[in-house]
């Protein structure tokens, strides 16, 4: 997946408020099972200084090797109701930094039920990996340090009712919990809860439009609490607007906003607050039959396992293309930009990081020897400014994979 196809994929995860929950059509009955090997260089796979890389016990430059497998499986169920299931398991393997040797899962399932009334989907999630080296740049602890596997495990359902057309009533809930095995940074495990509800209307000549409320609160329970105060944690309250229409057969945009108020929980506050407006865009424009253009900006209130403060203000902008050079061989570029504030920030895992910058260039290309068999390559260049040197850093990487689907 290129960067900004990660970026997409955050934009969604960010302002995942009740979707347009539509008579969901009986899933294709099918299952792709794709073998995969990847072979990956990087400059500074420690996302630091040489200093700092030192004190952790890391190699800056390293060669990770990771096979893996993935599965896309949909089926209907009693003609109505449908079931999907789309995840990959893999293990990295590292040639010096044997200690960041790790699985890498994620799994998302969906139960659609389409009912004579309401509409119900119910979405489960399950992701387990080495934490972004960028994203746990400390001292604290040293070499082990370094040494953690975040999990996140996921579980929600949303609601519409009404019409396949007109106005639908729609409500969500999701239940989140997110946990770190290192020790040393228990105090940023979590548990947060969103629930949701709002008024979406549908027409074909019109598009998509969704108004809706939507609550988010998150707690940290392994942080030592005062009597009386409650678990430490925030609470984001939003209210906005989301629209998404196909324009022609060439373009298809999607946008929400949102005016959010947020809320410190807990004995603790170092002050100031991140409210105000946020948003979302996505457009993909086909340019001609072989090029396609996607591009896509958000800011979001967030917040990060590695990263020792409560929450952040993320602001995000990528572009991308890909072109069908011809029937065999797909080329893709792209750049991407993140700027992130963080607010009740720390120093527990060393020098505290109160806002960085990130850009990111890459491209790569894609050859399917069959419909079976596909090779890949890709490069890309990243670097990264934040308060101090201590979590600057470059960094370039070069990739080759092999893919095998049946």
């Amino acid at each position: 997946m290129t960067k900004t196809g990660k970026l997409i994929l955050f934009c969604t995860a960010a302002y995942s408020g009740p979707a347009f929950a539509q008579a969901a059509a009986p899933a294709d009955r099918h299952i792709d099972i794709t073998l995969q090997a990847e072979g990956r260089y990087d400059s500074n796979i420690a996302r630091t200084s040489a200093a700092a890389a030192a004190v952790r016990g890391l190699t800056r430059e390293d060669w990770r090797f990771t096979p893996s497998v993935a599965v896309d499986i949909g089926t209907p169920i009693g003609g109505r109701h449908s079931l999907t299931v789309v995840g990959s398991a893999g293990y990295d393997f590292h040639r010096h930094n044997k200690r960041l040797d790790r699985e890498r899962i994620g799994v998302n399932s969906t139960l659609g039920l389409n009912l004579s009334i309401c509409n119900t989907s119910i979405q489960g999630g399950y992701t387990r990996r080495q934490s972004e080296l960028g994203e746990i740049g400390a001292v604290g602890g040293g070499i082990q340090s370094v040494k953690n596997t975040e999990t996140i495990r996921t579980i929600g359902s949303t609601v519409s009712c009404g019409r396949s057309f007109g106005f639908r009533p729609t409500a969500s809930i999701q239940y989140e919990n997110a946990d770190n095995s290192n020790i040393l940074r228990e105090r940023t495990n979590r548990h947060a809860l969103t629930y949701s509800g709002g008024v979406a209307y549908t027409h074909p000549s019109i598009g998509d439009l969704l108004v809706f409320v939507r609550r988010r609160e998150t707690r940290f329970p392994d942080r030592p609490t005062v009597p009386g105060m409650g678990e430490e944690g925030y609470d984001v309250m939003s209210y906005g607007a989301s629209y998404s229409r196909m324009i022609g057969t060439r373009l298809q945009g999607s946008i929400e906003g949102t005016y959010t108020d947020v809320n410190k929980r807990g004995a603790t506050t170092s002050g100031g607050s991140p409210n105000g407006i946020n948003w979302a865009a996505n457009l993909t424009a086909t340019v001609s039959p072989r090029l396609q253009v996607h591009a896509v900006t958000s800011r979001a209130i967030t917040s990060s396992l590695g990263i020792d403060s409560d929450y952040n203000k993320t602001s995000a902008y990528g572009i991308d293309g890909t072109f069908t050079l011809n029937p065999r061989v797909t080329l893709n570029a792209g750049y991407s930009y993140q700027n992130r504030k963080f607010f009740e920030t720390q120093t527990g895992f060393g020098p505290a990081l109160t806002k960085d910058r990130v850009h990111s260039l890459f491209g790569g290309a894609t050859y399917a020897l069959n419909d079976r068999v596909k090779f890949g390559f890709d490069v890309g260049r990243a670097s990264r400014a934040a308060n101090g040197t201590f979590y600057d850093y470059t960094n370039t990487h070069a990739a080759l994979r092999v893919s095998l689907t049946f």
